[in-house]
């Protein structure tokens, strides 16, 4: 018996560890140093949430998931968001928690 698994399970591994290295990389977080101190004037020690503080969020999501994107097609050959997305949703009781 192989204890290689199957394609698509090679492919999940080698996503999730690319992934992984990503978000432990010194140059994620310096994107997101620099994002937040690029945004921090936007906040006040209001109790209110301001509709600033959404596009705020908006724009620091799709920054990050952007250089996630970019730098996991740069690390893996035939990357598709579309395609891991799913395999996290067919992987759901796997992976949460």
């Amino acid at each position: 018996e192989s204890n290689v698994g199957t394609e698509e399970e090679v492919y999940f591994d080698a996503v999730m560890g690319a992934l992984e290295e990503i978000l432990m990389s010194d140059d994620f977080a310096h994107l997101q140093l620099s994002f937040c101190k690029q945004f921090s004037g936007v906040f006040d020690e209001a109790e209110e949430n301001k509709h600033e503080y959404a596009d705020v969020f908006t724009n620091y999501s799709n920054t990050m998931e952007k250089h996630i994107e970019d730098t996991l097609t740069t690390k893996i050959q035939d990357f598709s968001m579309k395609k891991f997305t799913q395999m996290l949703l067919d992987r759901k009781d796997e992976t949460s928690g």
